[in-house]
């Protein structure tokens, strides 16, 4: 299938861009901008320039998000207080979770998970003599599948 790019304007690929590195979703970016994502793919592949600029604004929304990350972990989010159907106040919730992704992200050797594999005595890695393995197979005798079964 034949992607055609011929009608998709400078403009809508910059506001493309501009989309998808404030809300890092190519989707809704396309949606946005109205431009299929065939186009966007095609042209990742194709143009080296429009490729370069689709890098960095995905940098940019890695970064907004990283920046939303760390708003939510530190100053929280105000959420409505409710009583018999009726908004009484609000309550600051923090994202704990948030900044421990981060902080894992970030600072792997400290905060990663620690996936290890140790192993003691010795790993002899030398020739395998695969005759000698497969000796004991060869020497079963193989039954004749015309031969009349004994039962």
């Amino acid at each position: 299938m034949e992607t055609r790019t011929s009608h998709v304007s400078q403009q809508q690929l910059d506001d493309f861009l501009e989309f998808y590195a404030h809300s890092g979703h190519v989707g809704q970016a396309c949606r946005k901008a109205r431009v299929s994502p065939s186009v966007i793919a095609h042209l990742r592949k194709t143009d080296v320039e429009f490729a370069r600029q689709f890098e960095w604004a995905y940098e940019l929304a890695n970064m907004m998000l990283e920046d939303e990350m760390v708003r939510r972990g530190t100053q929280g989010v105000l959420e409505p207080v409710y009583y018999r159907g009726t908004r009484v106040g609000h309550v600051r919730k923090y994202s704990d979770q948030l900044l421990i992704t981060l902080a894992k992200g970030r600072m792997r050797e400290k905060f990663g998970e620690q996936l290890g594999l140790s192993h003691t005595g010795d790993i002899n890695v030398g020739s395998f003599d695969y005759q000698s393995a497969i000796a004991p197979i060869a020497e079963r005798s193989v039954p004749d599948r015309d031969a009349p079964r004994e039962d």
